[in-house]
């Protein structure tokens, strides 16, 4: 995967994140004898998923980016 794809698939699960986050807020905020938009376990499970996700680009990308070190430079 090139790096422009992984910096936006990250993007883009920011976004998502975001939006579920607003989703749960409406689905925790209910009015006492009314039910939920949404079911809050579903969100919540969905959320976990996108940050698992969103956490396995950003170790790809930093590890695209960062500096390699030699396996010969001496440590200090």
């Amino acid at each position: 995967m090139k790096l422009a794809e992984a910096l936006a698939n990250r993007a883009d699960l920011q976004r998502r994140i975001e939006q579920m986050r607003g989703r749960l807020q409406k689905s925790a905020l209910v009015q006492e004898g009314e039910s939920p938009p949404e079911d809050p376990q579903e969100l919540l499970e969905e959320t976990e998923r996108l940050i698992s996700e969103l956490e396995g680009y950003v170790r790809r990308i930093n590890r695209r980016t960062s500096p390699r070190r030699s396996p010969t430079a001496t440590r200090r």
